[in-house]
This record gives C-alpha cells, structure tokens and sequence, in this order.
C-alpha cells in the first residue's frame, strides 16, 4: 500500500484543469492519482527479485562473449505484466498483522489487481542487472592480466561501494533534479509510453485484415523462433555470424581482406545472419533507437570507420601500416604484440627501466583515432549544449530554485519524503567500504586519491544532472578521470582503474537514481518505495554479478583470451590502465608523436559552431536539423570495442523497423516493435546457455567451411609486412 504522508500539507489541486507546461510531458504523463493503488507489495518483491536474477546472471555472463547477449527490461514488462495479473487472480486475498516491538503493520499477498506503480516498480528493480557493475572489470583485469586477483569480499567492497556512493549524493541532488517541472528527464516518457501500453491491453479486432495478437502471444512466438534459428548460426554455421563477401571472392588478396573483413577490417560487403551479432552489449537496441539518431551514428561510422581510417593506416601515420588496422591490442615499434606484463612490477607498479629497454608502445589506427573523436566528443557537449540547451538548462535552472509546484509535485506531496539521512547513512557506509578497500586490498589508491575521486562527482552531479534532465544528454567523466590521475599519480595501471571507477561512475549512479526518482515522480509511486527497490535491487544485482563472474573465471580457461571470450571492453579497460595509468598521459601523448591527438578538444569544442549556425540558416531543410555532432562523437568512442560489421547491420535493422515498418505499418510498429526486440533477444539467450552447457563439449569436432567464425585471415596481418613479403 502506498505511503500516505500526514505531515506535509497539500496544496490544492485541480487535476482536471491543471497540468505540465511542458506538451512532451502532457502527451505521456497522467495528471490523476488514486493514492489507494497498490505499490511495494509481495509481487513486486517476487516478480522483481526473479526478474532481477534473471537479468544480473545471463547479462553478466554473457558480458565477457564476444558479442555480449544483453537483456532488455522491455523483456521484464512484456513478461511481468501477465505474470503480475496471474498472481493477482491466484493468491489468497487474505490480510495479516503482525507487531513487532509494539508496533503493528498489516500485509497481504495480494492487495487487489495488479497495477501500473506495480509495473512500474517491477521494471526498476529489474534495470539494476540490465548492465555489469563497472568495477567488474577492475576485478576481471586484476586477476587475468596482472596475475593476482582480489578475493570476493574485497571485490564485494570495490564494487558495492562503487554502486552504491552515488546513491548518497543524489540526496543533495533530488530536491533540484527531481521536483521542478522543468527536469524533464525525457528517457522516462519513453519508458513511460510503454508501459502506458500494458494498461489496458486490449487489442484491435483487427490488423491488416487478421486478428490482432497480444503482446504476450506475440512475444512467445518470436522468441521461439529466435531461440530455433539461433541453434544455425550459434552452432551448425558460425560462418553466418560474419559473411564477408569480398573475403570469399578474393581468398589471397589482403587487400580485399582489409575492405571485407567484418572482425578486422572495414567491414564493407559484409553481412551476418545473426540477431546476435546485431543487437548486444554494447551498441543501443536497434528498434528503441529513434531513426534519426541511428542515421547520425551510421554517418559518424562511414566518415570514422570508412573514411579516415584506411586514409590513416594506408599513409601510414603514426606508423600504423605496421599492425593490423582494426586492432584493440597494444604493439611495440616493430609490429609485435606488447608485452605489458614485463614493464609491470610484481606490485603492480610501472617499471620504468623495462619501458625504456623494450620501447614505447605503438597503438592500431582505429585505435588512435578512437583517442582523438573521444576527446573531441567530450569538448563538443560544452558547445553543443551552450549553442542549443544554454538557454533551456539556464531558465530549468531559475525554476528549480521556484517554489512553484506543477500538477505532479503536487500530487507527490501526498507522499513521505525520504528522509535525508537515509541517503547519509548510504553515502557514510559505503564510502567507508571504498577506503577500505583502496588501503586494505592492495590497490595503490592513496587515501587523499579516493578522496580526490568522489570530489570529482561531488563537483559535477549537479551540474551533469541539470544537462540530462533537460537535453537527454549526460556527459561522460571517464576520460578525464584517467586522464587526472593519469597525470597526477602515473605507474600506478590499478589505481587508475579504480580512481576512474569512482570518479566516473559514481555521477552516473547517482543521476540512475534521480532519475528513477524522477520516473516514480511522473508514474505517483512514494518516493521512499522507490528508493528501496533501487537500493536493495542494486546490491542483490552486485552480488549475483560477482558470483557469475568467480564462477566464470574459475571454471573458463580461455576467459578473456580470445573468440568467443575475448572480454572486449575489459580489454579496452587494460589497455587504458597501462596507458593512462602505468606509462601516463604525458609520456604516452604529450611526449610522443601521439600528441596531435590532444587537438582533439579544439576541434570538438569548435565543430557543432558552424553546423548550429548551419541549423539556423537553413531552418526549413529537415535532414539538417536532425545532425547532432556529440551525437556522432561521442558513439564512436565505442570503437574499438565494437565490430565494424555491427554498425552497418544495426543501421539496416533499425531504418526497416524505425522508419520502414514505422511509416508504412504504424499501427504494427506501436503494439509490437519492443516486443519483437525483446523476444529476438531472449530466444538468443535461452539457446545460448542450452548450446553452451549442452553443446560446447562437441562443438570443436564440427569442423566444415561453414564452421569458419572468420573468412579474412589477412586482414589480421600488417600491411606493410605482407607487402615487403609479396614483393621479396
């Protein structure tokens, strides 16, 4: 049952007259509330804790998979709906007390049927595993690559603290990010626009001359089908993963194998038949991408990935021909892998002697120019936002300090606040965790740099918080918080890694909450609900996530040494340590030819000038109104990471489903979008773990053409090394 505040005295409200200011907010966000609707009741604690197991264990267990497999929520609601239904019809109604040092309190199983603050509840819990604690890959990191990993508790420390410090800072930041009107938050009336669809769920008679399924009938069907297909190309014909067509015309032209490879080279003609392969961990989902943002992120990937990267690699700049082009690794000066255990101590430290007696590192061209856009990115949000959302974030700003309340602060007065020292006793016990973990468990964080760390998101919470609330954009803190400590504190690779956890991901775990406060806000759920699911959903979430990943780095040899755990982004994470952490900023960049990198911010802070005044000038040409630079900057930061074949594959799914399907078939695109993308994605997981558990002892034994993950060998191999080869 909800919690009815009897302290604050509510201000009047006409809920049939007034509403937002803001038409986005009208159009999603209902004005009414019933504060009898049931909210934090027994099938929230059920369906969420189930939900929530499912997503934290098959996330994380796929997160180290080549192309990780990643759950949606859309999942959690496709299925919680039916299931919260199911339950409100088969458990008792009966009511209980119970008293507990005098104090008694009334509970049931089932408060009537089931309701969208249920929903809603439901699906935040859930969201806690929707992605791997950051701080994973610091423990991942420590025991693969520097040969002396943490034991679970300590881990347990790192990353509990780590999730959890942020929490206690968005006490400070709720009162001026949740309540006024003008922190829109839009993310929310997206998930918003959903979930108004479960309530109710009544299907047309009809659609194009059929009868309509349900979501759910829908939803069961095309995962089946998923979870059958996938048994091809996750099994039987791998090869279908990555078909590069110029590979398998030209068997013996490296050329040809640079242009075609989808793994290694451009990716151009490339093809792949599995969902997998489309929609993972590490690119946004397809179908909940708008189009036109999907069409900023191809355009940055052609000019990125199809433009200037073979320029760089085939005039070998930086002396880049040397490696392989679309490469994550780091290479000595002759083209050799690095060795980057031999410039580390066995403390973990750099060895600076042993640098200077192998050489400096040399990195790949798509991995230098991933350095340079990602620089770029971060200084174009200043601009960016300056030139577009200056004005908007200034006048949220007045606002907030405003006492006026519009139509849905108003109706939250109803409920108890959360009290400001739940979020001190969060920010207190989990603050304490993180330095005892930095002093106690052989880190090399001094005090004064964990300290300095949280500085950094006690300084930019805000502020970040007032940009996303109001232009759906929150900047990202990782690069300058290696880059900080990277000066501040080099030859320390795990330091680094730990300062820019806590540097970087504390801000966004606190802006996580605010807004599911915010989320809670719009859909009239007690704040203090709210802050319970998130709290206990996020432990439960780390915990599980630990255990998954102990698990697979005991039982999984290979583990982060190659397809199909290749452990990409903890491999981008390592590869960051040694260089911002272990040799540092200044001698990595500023004191290399790497250094032209760094111009980098000039040309994002200037680059959105001429396309804002572009904007202006042409106002009525539609396709330039849709250009978004930091949208385009900041999405290829994700390369190398990602394949060059997902992109264009992405790319073609969403302009089918988002602008084809949307355009042509609207009324099929509403009902059943999400629940196609959910179901695709689940069918893969659920053959997934049967094939991995079941089939994975045989798998090596079917060896065939088609059993070829890879069809462009030469792609991996320098191009000028081969050419002296060919030419010799």
């Amino acid at each position: 049952m909800a919690e009815i505040s009897g302290t604050q005295k509510e201000p009047s409200i006409d809920s049939d007259i007034e509403d937002s200011p803001y038409a986005e907010v009208r159009a999603v966000v209902s004005r009414h509330d019933d504060p009898a609707t049931p909210s934090l009741t027994f099938r929230v604690w059920a369906l969420g804790i189930l939900f929530l197991g499912i997503m934290a264990s098959a996330n994380q267990y796929y997160f180290f998979r080549d192309a990780p497999i990643k759950l949606s929520v859309i999942l959690v609601q496709v299925l919680s709906y039916p299931l919260g239904r199911l339950l409100a019809w088969a458990l008792p109604h009966t009511r209980h007390t119970w008293r507990v040092f005098g104090w008694g309190f009334e509970w049931t199983l089932n408060p009537g049927p089931f309701s969208f603050k249920e929903l809603v509840l439901i699906t935040v819990f859930a969201s806690a595993g929707s992605s791997s604690a950051y701080a994973i890959e610091v423990v991942v990191i420590k025991r693969k690559w520097f040969g002396a990993g943490f034991g679970f508790w300590p881990s347990a420390f790192l990353c509990l603290s780590s999730q959890l410090i942020g929490y206690g800072l968005a006490g400070v930041a709720q009162p001026l990010l949740v309540r006024p009107a003008a922190m829109v938050w839009r993310e929310n009336l997206v998930a918003l626009s959903v979930l108004n669809s479960f309530f109710p769920d009544r299907p047309a008679d009809r659609l194009f001359g059929v009868p309509r399924w349900t979501r759910a009938r829908f939803f069961w069907v095309a995962c089946g089908l998923s979870a059958v297909w996938y048994i091809v190309p996750g099994f039987l014909f791998p090869g279908l993963s990555s078909l590069s067509l110029l590979c398998i015309a030209f068997p013996n032209r490296q050329l040809m194998h640079i242009i075609g490879s989808g793994r290694a080279g451009l990716g151009v003609l490339s093809l792949t038949l599995d969902w997998n392969s489309v929609s993972n961990a590490y690119l946004a989902g397809p179908v909940s991408t708008p189009f036109s943002v999907a069409c900023n992120m191809m355009a940055g990937f052609v000019l990125f990935v199809w433009v200037a990267l073979p320029v760089v690699y085939f005039t070998n700049l930086w002396g880049s021909a040397s490696m392989p082009m679309y490469d994550y690794h780091l290479y000595t000066e002759s083209g050799a892998l690095y060795n980057m255990s031999s410039i580390i101590t066995p403390a973990g430290e750099f060895d600076a002697e042993a640098y200077r007696q192998t050489g400096p590192i040399r990195i790949p061209a798509v991995y230098a120019l991933s350095y340079g856009i990602g620089f770029a990115g971060l200084a174009s949000l200043i601009s960016y936002i300056g030139l577009h959302h200056g004005h908007q974030v200034w006048m949220a700003f007045q606002q907030s300090r405003a006492e006026t309340l519009d139509i849905h602060a108003k109706l939250m007065t109803r409920y108890r606040a959360i009290p400001p020292w739940w979020f001190v006793v969060v920010l207190v016990a989990s603050s304490a965790m993180g330095l005892v973990a930095c002093q106690a468990f052989d880190i090399g964080l001094p005090w004064w740099g964990f300290l300095l760390s949280l500085a950094i998101p006690v300084v930019f919470t805000i502020p970040v918080g007032y940009i996303q609330a109001t232009t759906n954009i929150q900047p990202g803190l990782n690069i300058i918080t290696e880059m900080l400590i990277g000066f501040i504190l080099p030859g320390r690779p795990v330091a680094n890694m730990v300062f820019k956890v806590f540097g970087y991901i504390t801000t966004t775990q606190s802006l996580s909450l605010v807004s599911d406060l915010k989320l809670g806000h719009y859909a009239k759920i007690p704040p203090r609900h709210m802050f319970i699911v998130q709290l206990t959903s996020t432990v439960i979430a780390v915990l599980l996530e630990l255990l998954v990943t102990y698990r697979l780095l005991d039982s999984v040899p290979g583990l982060c040494s190659g397809y199909p755990w290749s452990c990409r982004s903890a491999s981008v994470f390592y590869n960051a340590s040694i260089l911002y952490g272990a040799i540092g900023p200044a001698k990595m960049f500023l004191g290399s030819s790497y250094r032209v990198l760094f111009w980098g911010f000039l040309v994002g802070l200037l680059l959105p000038v001429p396309v804002h005044f572009l904007q202006r000038r042409y106002h009525r040409c539609r396709w330039l109104q849709k250009v978004h630079v930091p949208v385009v900057l900041n999405f290829l930061g994700l390369i190398p990471v990602i394949s060059p074949l997902w992109v264009p594959a992405w790319f073609l799914v969403n302009f089918g489903i988002n602008y084809v399907v949307r355009k042509y078939r609207p009324a099929w695109h509403h009902h059943y979008s999400y629940a196609l993308s959910a179901a695709l994605d689940t069918g893969i997981l659920v053959t997934g773990l049967v094939m991995n558990f079941a089939l994975e002892p045989v798998a090596d034994r079917i060896v065939w053409w088609g059993s070829q993950i890879d069809q462009c060998p030469l792609a991996r191999r320098p191009w000028i090394q081969l050419a002296q080869e060919t030419n010799t």
